[in-house]
């Protein structure tokens, strides 16, 4: 038996039981559920994936929302630029394509926030076109079963790991297969505590048959952690406390969070009640410390213009009805 008929033999028989995967895909679920699954775990898709389909159940609906209804949605799940992207492609489907989702992977890449594994991940899984992709988890499985030392996002092995997914794509289910070799990499083939021996590519996995499994993929060169540290401004009144938009041109644009910066700033007169406990927020290599300090504001009205766009008074219990990262929810748990 072939290394795909086996990995799809292995899929059939124990596949997740996740909402996108339908008897009959759907190219719009389907797309959701990828751009969603960039760099973000399964367990913590499956909520944001129900509450967004809720709000937008179909690609004209997402066209027409507004960016702050989506970035709500999409609000602690992090990496907002594929918000962003999800709104502008949904205005392209629908006012260039006439609502219909292109069915090639050439097509897709056309489309804002669709790269080479997304466009393979929808074509293949939607439109059955037999295309590859390669992502962390397909990675870990062909450097393991071929014995493929170096860097994976170097231009050779780059190469080759697209090469070798193509050819082991099946013509005849590609999307099953597709989503069986991830399959097999984030519950067998894992990066730590993988399960060798429940394995349907043992017999012919290098890795595995020379014992040196760990050694594959070649581990990236450790990025060194960048540390932050920021301050917020929360300052109340009357129960209220002050939150502040992003303009467009900066990070986490027309995002809302508690002013990062000096009530001084703002034009506002204030009394100074002394820092709060610190809080800790961790994306990628950087590690952030945020000092939240307390103010009692006694008079003014918030100046616009630097990074900041519009204020609002809310009280700590209305934070979730704004587009927001999980580091302003961190904040207001103090608060609260």
């Amino acid at each position: 038996m072939k290394s795909t008929e086996k990995i799809l033999k292995w899929y059939d028989k124990n596949r997740r039981d996740l909402p996108w995967r339908l008897s009959k895909p759907d190219p719009y679920k389907t797309w959701i559920s990828e751009m969603m699954l960039q760099q973000t775990q399964v367990d913590t898709v499956l909520p944001y994936y129900s509450r967004f389909l809720k709000q937008f159940p179909n690609v004209t609906r997402l066209a027409e929302a507004s960016i702050d209804e989506v970035l709500k949605i999409w609000s602690g799940l992090g990496y907002y630029s594929r918000a962003r992207n999800l709104h502008k492609a949904a205005g392209i489907i629908v006012h260039e394509h006439g609502g219909c989702f292109p069915s090639t992977r050439d097509a897709l890449l056309t489309l804002p926030g669709i790269g080479p594994y997304s466009a393979g991940a929808i074509a293949s899984i939607a439109f059955n076109e037999p295309v590859p992709l390669v992502d962390g988890n397909v990675i870990r499985v062909l450097t393991r079963l071929f014995a493929l030392k170096g860097d994976p996002k170097a231009k050779p092995l780059h190469e080759k790991l697209w090469a070798l997914a193509a050819g082991l794509v099946s013509k005849s289910r590609p999307g099953d297969f597709n989503q069986a070799l991830m399959e097999l990499g984030a519950l067998v083939c894992t990066p730590k505590d993988w399960k060798c021996g429940i394995c349907p590519l043992k017999k012919e996995c290098q890795a595995f048959i020379t014992k040196k499994v760990a050694d594959y993929p070649t581990p990236p060169k450790k990025q060194a952690v960048e540390k932050v540290s920021l301050i917020a401004a929360l300052i109340e009144k009357n129960g209220s406390y002050l939150l502040a938009r992003r303009g467009e041109k900066k990070h986490l644009q027309s995002m809302w969070e508690f002013p990062q910066i000096d009530p001084c700033h703002l034009g506002l007169d204030v009394e100074s009640r002394g820092p709060l406990a610190v809080v800790r927020h961790a994306i990628m290599n950087r590690s952030i410390r945020m000092t939240p300090h307390l103010y009692r504001f006694r008079k003014g009205k918030p100046k616009l213009g630097g990074q900041y766009v519009e204020y609002q008074w809310i009280r700590p219990a209305e934070l979730k009805n704004f587009p927001t990262s999980s580091l302003n929810h961190k904040i207001c748990s103090i608060i609260s």
